[in-house]
């Protein structure tokens, strides 16, 4: 699982598999496709005309290595009840087996929208989501290295702004998911959506006004680096897109500045634009409000910094972020140009993370973001840790458990030289069992 060159992850998205000829996934070391749907049965349905092995190996071809991506905002309605029923999980495993040897697939990406956190007709569990989870992605990666051998396949998942929750609250130590993936690309951006009564940054780099969300990427990826996830293993998500609303009065004094009152609701993004469950409510669909990157320079910019007529341009110092205002329609977008981006992975790369992720790259334009993306400087990156892990260990699979007489509902398991803490499945204990172990039910 160890980490070699800068990380360029992009996401390739099934409804816009048509990508322009502009786009050049030859950038990448890493493409995502997006997305797998998984059921509740541990079963899962997907695009056959997007993921076909044909595709794998043409974009294999041209250098990255490719994952498929399960979840996502229509594919992770049922997530917390997969992951909470081991059978169940046992069956999605071996399913998600199949699918990585019949379309030769470097890997999966898990992409759990919402992990501990009830939003609209998402199943969800406050207290056990997170950690279900964790046995869930122990279980992949245990089930892949027995199967395809020691990081023959990767495993990576998303993360939100804040750490994982349980009841509410973040967890203050993730390191033992991290353990078990390669990495982890951080979702950093959709930091100043429709429940904010404000306009504001998508993703604003630091945080210097009052108004708006009180999240940033400097605190997000601080965030994970508290909760003790190693920053080796983080890789910063950047938007190829701006995020619009409709403001209420004027924007753009020296007073309002890019925070102004704005309507409720989404609008209608660009002519692209499509309806989605962002709750999970199949009769909630609404926009995104997105504005591709590519959309906004043919209609809305003559460049990246200069707008057309019935736009204005402004930059933000505050979150190192431009903006637009439309006066004609009272449209405020927010997006990222290649300053933005520069100034993203410049600070990424002096905190020493892996690398940057991309949604998606259909949205760039004549490779303007992604090779600002790969301005990512290269003297800056954290010097390699050769220290020995405490959690070192020699006998591949062996299970331990902490205690032998049933007194601890943890137990370790050796996966890649690296000792994975796990838990009993509920109201059951660790027992000693001849040469192995087992969880049961305390005597």
């Amino acid at each position: 699982m160890a980490l070699g060159d800068t990380l360029f992850v992009g996401y390739y998205n099934s409804w816009s598999k048509d990508l322009p000829e502009d786009v050049k996934l030859s950038k990448y070391s890493h493409i995502n496709l997006a997305y797998i749907l998984p059921k509740a049965d541990g079963t899962f349905e997907y695009d056959t005309t997007f993921f076909t092995a044909e595709r794998v190996k043409s974009i294999q071809a041209e250098g990255p290595k490719v994952l498929a991506s399960v979840g996502g905002f229509d594919g992770s309605f049922k997530y917390s009840t997969l992951v909470a029923d081991v059978t169940v999980t046992k069956e999605f495993i071996t399913n998600l087996m199949f699918l990585v040897k019949a379309l030769n697939l470097d890997g999966i990406d898990f992409n759990w929208e919402n992990i501990g956190i009830k939003t609209g007709c998402y199943d969800v569990d406050l207290k056990h989501d997170a950690y279900n989870y964790l046995r869930f992605i122990q279980d992949v990666r245990l089930r892949f290295t027995k199967e395809f051998g020691e990081g023959k396949k990767m495993v990576t998942t998303a993360l939100g702004i804040k750490p994982f929750l349980m009841d509410g609250e973040s967890l203050d130590n993730v390191s033992e998911f991290a353990k078990v993936v390669d990495y982890g690309t951080i979702r950093a951006f959709d930091m100043n959506g429709a429940g904010i009564d404000s306009t504001g940054p998508n993703a604003p780099l630091p945080r210097k006004n009052a108004l708006g969300s009180k999240e940033s990427i400097e605190e997000t990826i601080q965030n994970w680096i508290d909760a003790k996830w190693p920053v080796n293993k983080l890789v910063l998500g950047l938007p190829f897109y701006g995020s619009s609303a409709i403001v209420k009065g004027d924007v753009g004094s020296d007073e309002v500045g890019m925070y102004a009152q704005r309507e409720a609701g989404v609008p209608k993004g660009d002519w692209m634009d499509r309806e989605v469950s962002l709750t999970g409510c199949k009769d909630e669909k609404v926009f995104t409000g997105n504005w591709k990157y590519r959309n906004l320079r043919v209609s809305a910019l003559t460049s990246p910094n200069e707008a057309q007529k019935d736009w204005k341009y402004f930059w933000d110092e505050g979150s190192q972020t431009p903006w637009l205002y439309n006066q004609g329609n009272m449209t405020f977008i927010s997006y990222d140009n290649p300053e933005s981006i520069t100034a993203k992975v410049k600070h990424a790369a002096g905190l020493g993370l892996a690398g940057a992720m991309v949604w998606a790259v259909d949205m760039d334009f004549k490779e303007e973001l992604v090779n600002a993306m790969q301005s990512w400087p290269k003297e800056k990156e954290t010097p390699e840790d050769k220290s020995e892990p405490d959690d070192k260990c020699t006998v591949e699979f062996q299970n331990s458990c902490p205690d032998e007489d049933g007194k601890s509902a943890t137990y370790s398991t050796c996966i890649g030289g690296v000792l994975i803490s796990r838990l009993c499945p509920d109201g059951t204990v660790c027992y000693k069992n001849n040469d192995d172990i087992k969880c049961d039910y305390r005597s």
